[in-house]
């Protein structure tokens, strides 16, 4: 069960959808410390039930869906994030662009290019050689 402290964070969101978690739950009590680690709370079990109750998986998905299937009824993509950010289930953090690239030197590249370049050649005449031997047929 959600504590007192947790419903009133939720609402402080709701009244101002733009405030951060870690802003609400300061004004709703919490300590520095506690605020400061905001997937503390949203990751609790009484967070989760009351996240549950005012924004349950079906209606976040339903808005979403319904912003895919027709753009022109559009619900904010900032509410769905924030809807997503306050159950948990989104966060900046988990995502990261790796570029396995991004160390190499442009010789490196252009090297990689030129090698796949010529597998690709290589791989088309053998097709092309391949595809020549299986349809020509002696003449008699």
């Amino acid at each position: 069960m959600a504590t007192f402290r947790q419903h009133l964070t939720a609402q402080k969101i709701l009244e101002n959808p733009g405030k951060s978690v870690s802003q609400a739950m300061r004004e709703a009590g919490y300590s520095e410390s506690t605020a400061h680690n905001p997937g503390d709370l949203t990751q609790s079990l009484g967070w989760q039930k009351l996240m549950d109750t005012y924004l349950p998986d079906s209606k976040v998905l339903e808005k979403l869906s319904e912003n895919i299937d027709n753009p022109s009824g559009f619900v904010s993509n900032s509410a769905l994030s924030i809807a997503f950010k306050l159950k948990g289930k989104y966060e900046r953090e988990r995502f990261a662009v790796v570029d396995e690239f991004d160390n190499w030197t442009d010789e490196e590249l252009f090297a990689e290019m030129n090698q796949l370049e010529e597998n690709i050649k290589r791989k088309k005449q053998a097709i092309v050689t391949s595809n020549f031997q299986e349809s020509s047929e002696p003449i008699l």
